[in-house]
């Protein structure tokens, strides 16, 4: 059975989504000064890691559940883990360096953008939608 037309709610999740991993795409193609030589591997790491936050929303607009899945893990590993690093924090303790982190993905138009997109991908009209075979 086909699948009924894609809700608002995916589309703009979807949106939203590439908001946030295209952002930093396009802070890194226009940088202030030119990329030095040993930031280079640190670069294609976030090209890699943004390229599959896009691969993320193609899974979730092609309307695969476990898509949204894997965009909350990838977006919370960070705030558990502390994958990026923040040398200002690295004399506190766990639970401080949690806190920062989790209190500027709320106060920033990306994390604003991420949580919204969870919102709407698990709003009843998408899990409907999910549903469907």
């Amino acid at each position: 059975m086909k699948k009924n037309t894609r809700p608002i709610s995916i589309v703009a999740a979807c949106a939203a989504i590439v908001f946030v991993t295209a952002w930093p795409l396009l802070r890194l193609l226009q940088p202030e000064k030119p990329i030095e030589a040993e930031f280079l591997p640190v670069v294609v790491g976030i090209f890699i890691a943004q390229g599959l936050g896009i691969v993320i929303a193609l899974v979730i607009w092609f309307g695969r559940r476990w898509g949204r899945w894997i965009y909350v893990v990838w977006l919370f590993l960070p705030l558990v883990f502390g994958v990026y690093g923040d040398s200002v924090l690295a004399d506190r303790s766990l639970s401080e360096q949690f806190a920062h982190r989790v209190v500027g993905l709320f106060t920033s138009i990306l994390g604003l953008s991420s949580i919204g997109a969870i919102v709407l991908l698990f709003l009843p009209m998408s899990s409907r939608w999910f549903a469907q075979e």
